[in-house]
């Protein structure tokens, strides 16, 4: 069947009426059969997305976690359709507006490898993806083509190794607005805190005058006062961004202690700035794809029940709902869904399958009907459609929703079965890969930890060594007597802290890491509950943020049940969790693949909550909302 046979098809289709209940039968007619999901294959089975989405220039392909490899799949056979056939010639990535400039540059000069390029700008939740590498390939391939896809970037924070090489630009910029060495010391302190994610000191003094500093470049960018810097509306449009970003993270501490909104709100709403601008002014005449997760896709997140006493989307305004205030119809939202099958994160590994599915879900529905892969446009639905209602959805998280959902997305992508995001085997950074002596490194990053902690940054209290116990044992692979030269340095680093100081349990973590690598199962489990003894018991904000001791709980548990078994390691975690100080919160899914039966895992969890209420009273409002979300 010819392509102009099949969209003339799609358009001569009439409406089918559904009466309520008829779900499933509506879903078995009217959804789209996705043929393959691979990017070689032929595209007639994608032409009703096409006409699907219609004259937007502006298509956001979502993902329901960052840990999706199906997702990633389906996401670029899209990417090359929306290409090849659509018109579309820029993608827009979830990742810095500075990175992914330089990641494009790069792909154009075609000097390194494709993936070298993308790390230059993309997060690593992506460039460290073996299903993403296709994607890299095939940007690089085009580059050089009549038709590039041009990569670009939404995100004010600051991404990818092109990040060592803004303090250069940022120079070139000071030179151009003539900033007298006070205005110039200030911007590239705020672009060095950026790049780190550390809190800008003394921020709430120091605000208004980084504020008029970076006035004062835009400003001089605008009257091209200065020949010689190349792009300067990018340029202009970057610092307002980097500006937004000093002030998120200055304000985080502060943030994270209200409603989900408070938090969440100030990065998108530059985000949706950002892509607003890429879409109105830099690529004006041209269609976008826009790469992100679905949490900031979605238009209108506030219509959304999350069924989670301790979820609440009120307020919620995201990057795609700024930008379908500004551009309307002009924007098309596909959501992926998925029904069974694990994800997982490439350096995480893979975690368990979804759970059960409710009869009652959407995800059921097409499951009953009979898909496998499809697409199910939900923007041209009439009026008093079952599908225009309520209904219950898992696009977010894969956590199931009720909400109006073709008032929040566009279109579903159902992927009946998903896999984790699959490792390329290696740090898809070069300078990972290299050698490195491992405590100079641990020291480096326990200073910059503790910065952290000083600075008020509220992710600093759940950071760890792992990442770099884990880096150093894959770039140098050592055997058993180096591992434990290792150890003996490190156990002499121990003395130079005092005892009382919060770094102490990522040191006796680190060790306990290294003692697992060369087999010493025993010294390893000690080596934990020595991490537990000396974490900070101070309690903490936001149990789900500052997580360092369920981490530690939560490994030395699954190495416990090896020693002595699941039950006897599940007994001693909840043990901890009714009794502890530090330990708030309970992550139960590394312990799903544990446990024979969750059901019985989650009433042993819930007898451990409550038995905290006992212990410690204060926290039985947090507790409750907690049991709520199991």
């Amino acid at each position: 069947m010819t392509p102009l046979l099949l969209t003339a098809l799609a358009l001569l289709a009439p409406s089918f009426t559904l009466a309520p209940g008829d779900e499933v039968e509506w879903l078995r007619k009217e959804a789209t059969p996705l043929v393959s999901l691979e990017t070689g294959t032929d595209f007639d089975d994608l032409l009703p997305i096409k006409h699907a989405i219609g004259d937007a220039p502006v298509v956001l392909l979502g993902e329901q976690s960052h840990g999706e490899g199906t997702t990633f799949e389906a996401k670029i056979r899209l990417i090359t359709f929306l290409h090849e056939r659509c018109g579309f010639d820029v993608l827009v990535f979830e990742s810095g507006m500075y990175g992914c400039r330089e990641a494009w540059r790069s792909f154009k000069s075609a000097k390194v490898a494709p993936l070298e390029s993308a790390n230059l700008g993309i997060f690593p939740i992506w460039t460290r993806s073996a299903q993403l590498a296709p994607l890299w390939d095939y940007i690089a391939s085009e580059a050089a083509g009549k038709n590039p896809l041009e990569l670009a970037g939404f995100e004010c924070q600051i991404t990818g190794r092109a990040a060592a090489g803004l303090a250069g630009d940022l120079k070139t910029l000071i030179d151009a607005a003539a900033l007298s060495k006070p205005d110039a010391d200030l911007v590239l302190e705020a672009a060095e805190t950026a790049c780190k994610y550390e809190v800008f000191p003394n921020w709430k003094k120091r605000k208004k005058s980084l504020g008029k500093a970076l006035g004062k470049i835009r400003k001089a960018l605008a009257k091209k006062a200065h020949k010689k810097v190349d792009d300067p509306e990018f340029w202009i449009q970057f610092l307002t961004s980097l500006e937004a970003q000093v002030a998120n993270l200055a304000q985080a501490e502060e943030n994270k202690r209200g409603p989900l909104a408070k938090s969440f709100n100030p990065r998108d709403a530059q985000g949706g700035a950002n892509l607003t601008w890429l879409a109105e002014e830099r690529y004006g005449d041209r269609k976008l794809i826009v790469w992100c997760a679905t949490m900031h896709a979605q238009h209108q997140p506030g219509k959304i029940d999350t069924m989670n006493m301790s979820l609440s989307y009120k307020g919620l305004e995201t990057t795609g709902h700024h930008l379908w205030k500004a551009l309307k119809d002009k924007t098309y939202v596909i959501a992926p869904v998925a029904a069974e099958g694990p994800g997982g994160l490439p350096w995480i590994g893979v975690q368990p399958p979804l759970g059960p599915l409710r009869k009652d879900s959407f995800e059921a529905m097409c499951v009953e009907a009979g898909l496998d892969n499809a697409f199910i446009d939900l923007r041209a639905l009439p009026k008093g459609h079952a599908f225009r209602k309520k209904f219950i959805a898992a696009p977010l998280g894969n956590s199931p929703m009720r909400a109006p959902w073709s008032e929040v997305v566009d279109a579903f992508l159902f992927l009946k079965t998903r896999t984790p995001s699959k490792s390329t085997g290696a740090s898809s950074d070069p300078e990972e890969s290299a050698p490195f002596d491992l405590v100079p490194e641990l020291k480096q990053e326990l200073a910059n930890f503790a910065r952290g902690e000083e600075g008020g940054n509220v992710w600093a209290t759940k950071w760890d060594l792992a990442e770099t116990v884990k880096r150093w044992l894959r770039a140098v692979k050592p055997d058993e007597g180096a591992i434990t030269r290792e150890e003996e340095i490190l156990l002499k680093l121990l003395a130079e802290y005092d005892a009382d100081s919060s770094l102490l349990w990522r040191i006796h973590d680190a060790l306990a890491q290294l003692a697992i690598a060369r087999g010493a199962l025993e010294l390893g489990q000690e080596r934990w509950d020595l991490a537990l003894a000396s974490h900070p018991t101070a309690p903490t904000p936001n149990p789900t943020l500052h997580s360092g001791f369920q981490h530690i709980v939560n490994r030395a548990g699954i190495v416990r049940a090896g020693i002595h078994g699941a039950a006897k390691a599940q007994a001693w975690a909840l043990e901890l969790l009714a009794k502890h100080p530090a330990f708030r919160a309970f992550y139960p899914s590394p312990w799903y693949e544990l446990v024979s039966d969750r059901n019985k895992f989650h009433k042993a969890l819930i007898a451990a909550y409550q038995e905290r209420v006992r212990n410690f009273p204060a926290e039985e409002a947090a507790i409750k909302k907690l049991i709520a979300g199991l």
